[in-house]
C-alpha cells in the first residue's frame, strides 16, 4: 500500500511544480528600458487606449513612441497599464502538455474507481489491485490528456508581456 501511495504521491508532484513559470514583475520597467531604439511595442494605457509604434527612447517618467511617419509621442509611464512586444512570440507547449496530463491523469483515475466501484457489490476500497487499476487508468489518461494539450497549444502564440501596472 505505501508504494502505491508513494506513486500517487510522485506523480501529483510532477504536475502540480513542474509548469511554474515565472511572469514579469508588476511595475518594473526593465524589459521596457532595454529595447533598442526602433522596437515594435504596442503599449496599453489604463484609461483603455491602444496604441502600437516604434520605442524610441525610455526616461525615469516617461517613454517616446513613433506612431506612423514622423509622429512621435511621448507617454508619461504612470499612465501605462501594459506594455508588449509587437512580436508575436512561440508559446512553450510545455505548459499545455502538462496541463493536459494533468487534466488526462485525474479524469482516467476517476473513471477507473467509478468503474471498479460500480462493478463491486461488497464496498469498494481503494486499495491493492483497484489502486493498482486506478492508477493504471490514470497513467492512460495522462497520455491522452498529455497528447490533447500538446495539440491545443501548438498553434498558441502571443505577444511578450515587457511591462504591467501594480
Amino acid at each position: 500500500m505505501r508504494a502505491n501511495s508513494a506513486l500517487i504521491l510522485a506523480v501529483l508532484h510532477l504536475f502540480c511544480f513542474t509548469g511554474l513559470q515565472a511572469d514579469v514583475i508588476p511595475g518594473r520597467w526593465e524589459k521596457v528600458d532595454a529595447l533598442p531604439s526602433g522596437s515594435p511595442i504596442i503599449v496599453i494605457l489604463k484609461q483603455g487606449d491602444r496604441m502600437e509604434g516604434l520605442m524610441q527612447a525610455s526616461t525615469a517618467d516617461s517613454i517616446s513612441l513613433e506612431i506612423g511617419t514622423n509622429r512621435n509621442m511621448r507617454l508619461e509611464k504612470r499612465s501605462i497599464l501594459k506594455v508588449l512586444s509587437a512580436d508575436k512570440t512561440d508559446d512553450s507547449t510545455r505548459n499545455g502538455t502538462l496541463i493536459g496530463a494533468g487534466i488526462g491523469f485525474g479524469a482516467g483515475f476517476a473513471t477507473m474507481v467509478a468503474v471498479e466501484k460500480s462493478k463491486t457489490a461488497s464496498g469498494f476500497e481503494l486499495a491493492e489491485e483497484n489502486l493498482g487499476l486506478a492508477v493504471v487508468g490514470g497513467l492512460v489518461g495522462s497520455a491522452v490528456g498529455a497528447v490533447t494539450g500538446w495539440a491545443i497549444d501548438k498553434n498558441h502564440s502571443d505577444n511578450e508581456v515587457l511591462y504591467r501596472a501594480p
